[in-house]
């Protein structure tokens, strides 16, 4: 585990002065042009800060004299300070003062109070002079507080804003006389979520320093699951008070599949236990996929046979893909420049993806419908020059997703008839969006031999798109559900020949040994910039048997292991989908590594591949 760490100090005052000392969650750093105001219906405005029990013992005994702030203006004709144990009861302290100002100035409680060890908010109400645009609540925009935290007065009411991306307000309440303890903060994470199980994990995140001594070295420790936790100590510090520590860890490794906590601990500071723990570890959630997920990018290739740069485009993609052909699933659509001898209705529809107000053009390509760069008004790009550039970056750009779901394909074909019967399962790990979602099966054909402008009359073209097998020209809408597979079985017939929508009926002659089953997973939205493909799959026709969504290994890892637990039947471990049985012989569900059927209590066969077992599930 490799660490990182800058400093971030706050010495815009001092923290103790003669015989005072000031606490609160700030760093005191602020731009005073940056106010924020909760407010929409009236011109008051508020911020308090929550102490829960576990700090205020740490100052049992002590007074509190008042609060010091600063505000993004003058011109306030009220200013409240206050100290309650409820922000709905009477304030235990509190005070009308003068004198707010956009530095740092100390306020007065009418009387002092004495910390009895309950928890305490202390805070702020400004009316404003001139209500206009008024915002005079200011924040340090270091790290978010726990939730709890930070409240701020809004149209009446005090609500929590710990999450807002503001940070803690510039806020801190004064204890007579000086105190001596050391307490840390461990502000919440920002942890890569997602990612395969195996690989590492990242995460980054803030340390406050609210306690009166400078940390000098601390303690890091995290645990993923029920991993043993792993420690990495950290000297050298000198994180003054009213500071925070900014740490970035890497390399913090997991292996199991599955959505497992992640739990960053502070267990020492100055070599001892810190003296307020209850705030010293936060946990977040991440999601591991299993680590033999296969990802395929679809490639969707706008050609013609009269267009005279598309034989250069193919080229380009050939070059951007060489060496990972096995990562891609290629299709060809006949459209974009003019309809040929190939192209079929839905090539035409698919031009849609262009999103450029009817202004379309080949060669072009789409790599997961994905915008191949911020910014960009289309996910379909091209020309002959633009690919060798652009192609490389929108395949790059992919690359970066994970996949949040498997494609899996059994398929059985009789060549006698010409018939066949394809099933697909698309397995989720982690919901990838909340937009609608879509499965599109489609056939595609290599090998066909035509004319081609600038190729010839026996140019060889592959991958043409030859149609749809199920739902509409944009697929059929399925429901992504965290754990669960979508199985879908699809019957075909592959016709003697398949005719071209355009030029004339033409019908080419099918092949079904260069014929292949695609599959994908997208989001479905009406805006062509949101309908990025999540997986894809391809299977040949002719292929009796399954092609996997996840990547092949050797040795033992290949071998399907489950586990039950009451009501349910898992598979922890294995390579491709195990259909389940009951004891009647009927299908009841399939598994893929990572997943569980919920099932009644009986005897099942499972099958995955070559075996076969029985399970009982209680």
């Amino acid at each position: 585990m490799k660490f990182l760490s800058t400093l971030l100090l706050a010495a815009l005052l001092p923290l103790s002065a003669g015989a005072q000392t000031y606490l609160g969650y700030t760093t005191l750093q602020y731009e005073r042009n940056k106010g924020v105001g909760f407010s929409t219906s009236e011109a008051t405005h508020g911020v308090a800060i929550r102490l829960p029990e576990s700090k205020m013992q740490l100052l049992k005994g002590k007074r509190i004299t008042g609060l010091r702030a600063a505000f993004s203006t003058r011109k306030l004709s009220e200013l409240r300070i206050f100290a309650t144990h409820d922000l709905t009861a009477t304030p235990v302290a509190e005070a009308v003062v003068s004198g707010a100002s956009t530095s740092v100035v100390e306020f007065d409680f009418n009387q002092p109070i004495t910390i009895d060890g309950q928890p305490l908010f202390l805070g702020y109400k400004a009316t404003l002079s001139n209500a206009e645009g008024g915002k005079p609540c200011l924040f340090d925009e270091a790290a978010d507080l726990p939730t709890g935290y930070v409240w701020g007065y809004a149209d009446g009411a005090w609500v929590d804003v710990s999450n807002r991306g503001l940070g803690a307000p510039i806020l801190q309440f004064v204890v007579e006389g000086s105190a001596d303890f050391t307490d840390v903060l461990v502000k919440p994470v920002n942890v890569q979520g997602y990612c395969k199980a195996g690989s590492d994990i990242s995460l980054q995140g803030e340390i406050f320093n609210f306690g009166t001594t400078p940390i000098t070295s601390l303690t890091l420790q995290t645990a993923v699951g029920d991993a043993a936790a792993s420690q990495q100590e950290v000297t050298g510090l000198n994180v003054a008070p009213g500071a925070v520590h900014t740490y970035s860890l890497e390399g913090i490794n997991a292996s199991q599949p599955g959505a497992l906590d992640l739990r960053l601990e502070v267990p020492t500071v100055n070599g001892q236990t810190d003296a307020e723990p209850a705030d010293n570890a936060v946990t977040s959630q991440v999601f591991l996929y299993p680590a033999n997920v296969q990802k395929r990018l679809l490639l969707e290739n706008f050609t013609g046979q009269t267009c005279s740069n598309c034989p250069s485009g193919h080229e380009s993609i050939n070059t951007a893909i060489m060496g990972r052909t096995d990562d891609f699933v290629i299709v060809a659509h006949h459209a974009g420049y003019a309809p040929d001898l190939f192209t079929m209705a839905e090539d035409v529809e698919y031009t849609w993806l262009y999103n450029l107000g009817g202004s379309i053009y080949a060669p072009a390509v789409t790599i997961n419908r994905l915008p191949y760069t911020e910014g960009a008004s289309s996910v379909v790009f091209g020309n002959t020059t633009a690919l060798y550039v652009t192609l490389p970056q929108a395949i790059a750009t992919a690359d970066a997703r994970q996949p949040y779901v498997s494609v899996e394909m059994e398929n059985a074909f009789n060549e006698a008839d010409g018939t066949g019967t394809v099933t697909v399962y698309v397995h989720t790990f982690v919901s990838p969006s909340t937009l609608p979602h879509a499965l599109n099966v489609w056939l595609t054909q290599d090998g066909i031999v035509a004319n081609q402008a600038n190729g010839g009359t026996s140019y060889v073209h592959d991958h043409a798109f030859r149609g749809t097998l199920n739902g509409s020209t944009w697929g059929e809408s399925i429901e992504l559900i965290p754990g669960e597979t979508v199985t879908r079985t699809i019957d075909y017939t592959i016709p003697a020949s398949i005719t071209s929508s355009y030029a004339n009926n033409y019908a080419f002659a099918t092949d079904p040994s260069r014929m292949q089953i695609v599959a994908f997973v997208s989001d479905a939205s009406e805006s062509a910039l949101e309908c990025a493909v999540h997986n894809a799959n391809a299977i040949g026709v002719t292929t009796n048997g399954t092609t996997s969504g996840i990547s092949q290994a050797t040795g033992a890892a290949s071998a399907p292991q489950f586990s039950t637990t009451p009501g349910r039947l898992g598979m922890t471990q294995g390579l491709g989908t195990a259909q389940v049985f009951d004891a009647a012989g009927r299908r009841v569900g399939s598994l893929t590594q990572g997943a569980s059927l919920a099932l009644p209590a009986g005897v099942y066969v499972v099958r995955c591949g070559a075996h076969t077992a029985k399970w009982m599930v209680k």
